[in-house]
């Protein structure tokens, strides 16, 4: 199934009991984008629902670019460690 987040999800309020994300915030525009995908998330997931979200580490790419480590900013940039 594709999906645009940033549209309504097609699913029927507090439907979800998990609701996972990995490297999507980061690519949403800030604010308006990014909160009308986690009011979604809140719409959809039940009470107590879980909502994952994996973001990149900014901290360790931005360390390995200070140091010219350009092994490291590629890995972090792949893996988002």
């Amino acid at each position: 199934m594709r999906l645009d987040v940033i549209e309504r999800l097609p699913f029927d309020d507090a439907v979800a009991s998990h609701v996972y994300a990995s490297h999507l915030l980061e690519h949403l525009m800030y604010p308006g984008q990014v909160a009308a995908f986690l009011r979604e998330c809140r719409r959809v997931l039940v009470p107590d629902g879980v909502l994952r979200l994996v973001v990149p580490d900014m901290g360790k790419f931005l360390q390995a670019v200070a140091s010219n480590d350009k092994r490291s900013c590629r890995i972090a940039h792949v893996s988002g460690t």
